[in-house]
């Protein structure tokens, strides 16, 4: 699922929000529509604010705790923010919900990760998660569990959030409280998320295993999961370079994918008939997507640099202004793994906390942008960015070009992160790199490497494969296990290196 579902679940909050209401309560929830509407956030405090004392009034515990929450998102003043955790954590006493309570502590956690605080933000889920546990409310563990793990991938602590995962499934399975059916369901949703954390991670085989464990019935599945569960496959077809299959895939089940989900599917669709030679077919999904991201207002949108660089290049001179700063916009959107703390609530029962703040956030870029697209209508910007982004892609590329020029990819130490080093950059930026640019994981990428520079050596030397073992050969070539030197020979050339030596060179 991915964060620009905010805009659209923001009318959902509000008619929960409506739905939750008695008739004592409409007047407000109407005028907080309202002004949430028009964005006047100070006639929606004050709004909120009355709401609020009305429900003490009442004694109504739930309803100040589902209003206080909106309070404590749209306070700006971080003196008044420990004595509004205090009231929510007061109120959740006063409820006697243990789910609650680790909800509220998600609350605080998301609303310091949009601050920037991570540290912060992890201290709060840990509690979140802790409570979720103690009171054997898994589901919200989970929730908080992927939100914890989700700042973990973008540090690359990819075994740690591995290891969440793993506890909380070894606690579900030690938990008598549930049962199996219910302990089942929980599984379900931990291996989508470990299949997550592999795709994340660029590590196929893993996320294969548990793809394929999950197919088994796919009847579990409701829309939404069955919707993620198919974009994943075929982003591991797409990967393993099975491009029909990708495409056959998704273009079956097209029509049970929500909007969020459509526009991942549009997407890997255009990188599957790019690859396939069908330019037109791969733009044509490239210009559905800018009309999608168009009708809502253009919100976060992690495919949406890659996206308008495409479209930038085919642009006619009256569209060019146009994507130029769309470019632009999503350039300065941060990017998201998979899944992110703020995502994380939304994937069955939406939280209030995260939809607010980020209809802010994407106002805001939405002003951005168009104070941009106002600047390059002037010229000022436009060929100011364009050089700043010429020069670090050439330098980037020059750098990633005398990597593979020296050969440096035959060293069995290399790693994301040791390559991203060398090359004075990130990991997250040079896996988008692979990824977007040259459409290929970076295992997959270092394997064409080195089983290439193997097929160099064997055209002028085609007696190495018969006078060397192939575990010799596999590991002057980097590769740690005679596995994978066989599984990337084949992915790589459709043979067996034995076959290859006998089809190719000896013409057999």
């Amino acid at each position: 699922m991915k964060i620009y579902r905010f805009t659209y679940l923001i009318l959902i909050l509000i008619s929960t929000l409506s739905s939750r209401s008695w008739a004592q309560y409409d007047e407000y929830v109407e005028l907080e529509k309202l002004y949430n509407s028009l964005n006047k956030t100070d006639s929606l405090l004050v709004t909120l604010h009355k709401h609020y004392l009305r429900a003490k009034l009442e004694n109504d515990s739930s309803e100040q705790l589902s209003v206080l929450t909106w309070i404590y998102w749209y306070n700006d003043d971080k003196g008044k923010d420990q004595a509004l955790k205090d009231s929510l954590i007061s109120l959740v006493a006063t409820l006697n919900d243990p789910r609650e309570e680790s909800r509220a502590y998600y609350t605080f956690a998301s609303k310091e990760f949009e601050r920037g605080d991570s540290s912060k933000s992890i201290q709060n889920l840990e509690k979140s998660i802790q409570i979720a546990l103690n009171y054997f409310e898994y589901e919200q563990a989970i929730e908080s569990v992927k939100a914890f793990n989700s700042l973990l991938i973008e540090s690359n602590q990819y075994e740690k959030a591995l290891s969440n995962l793993d506890y909380l499934s070894w606690s579900i399975s030690k938990t008598r409280e549930i049962d199996l059916e219910n302990k089942l369901d929980l599984e379900n949703r931990i291996s989508m998320e470990k299949t997550s954390l592999f795709i994340n991670t660029g590590l196929i085989d893993s996320s294969s295993y548990y793809l394929q464990a999950l197919s088994k019935d796919l009847r579990k599945f409701d829309n939404h999961d069955l919707g993620r569960f198919k974009l994943m496959e075929a982003t591991l077809n797409f990967r393993n370079q099975f491009y029909l299959n990708a495409r056959d895939s998704l273009q079956k089940y097209l029509s049970t994918l929500d909007k969020t989900q459509i526009k991942d599917a549009w997407y890997i669709l255009s990188l599957v008939e790019r690859k396939l030679n069908n330019s037109e077919y791969s733009d044509n999904y490239l210009k559905l997507i800018d009309s999608a991201l168009e009708s809502e207002e253009y919100p976060q949108y992690n495919n949406g640099i890659s996206t308008y660089r495409r479209l930038l290049s085919i642009a006619p001179d009256s569209l060019k202004n146009k994507y130029l700063g769309l470019f632009y916009h999503y350039e300065k959107k941060p990017n998201r793994n998979y899944e992110s703390i703020t995502k994380a609530s939304f994937s069955d029962k939406p939280l209030i906390t995260p939809l607010i703040v980020v209809s802010i956030i994407v106002v805001t870029f939405i002003l951005i942008f168009l104070l941009l697209k106002s600047s390059f209508r002037k010229g000022n910007l436009n060929s100011k960015h364009k050089v700043v982004i010429e020069e670090n892609n050439f330098n980037f590329k020059n750098k990633l070009k005398e990597w593979e020029n020296e050969k440096e990819f035959l060293n069995p130490s290399t790693t994301l992160a040791s390559l991203a080093v060398l090359l004075e950059t990130n990991t997250s930026y040079l896996s988008r790199y692979f990824n977007q640019e040259l459409q290929v994981s970076f295992s997959n990428y270092l394997s064409k490497l080195r089983i290439n520079h193997l097929l160099d050596i064997i055209q002028s030397n085609p007696s190495i494969i018969k006078s060397k073992s192939s575990i010799q050969i596999a590991e002057s070539l980097g590769f740690k296990s005679i596995d994978a030197y066989y599984r990337a020979f084949k992915i790589t050339t459709g043979s067996t290196p034995n076959q290859y030596l006998k089809k190719v060179i000896m013409g057999e």
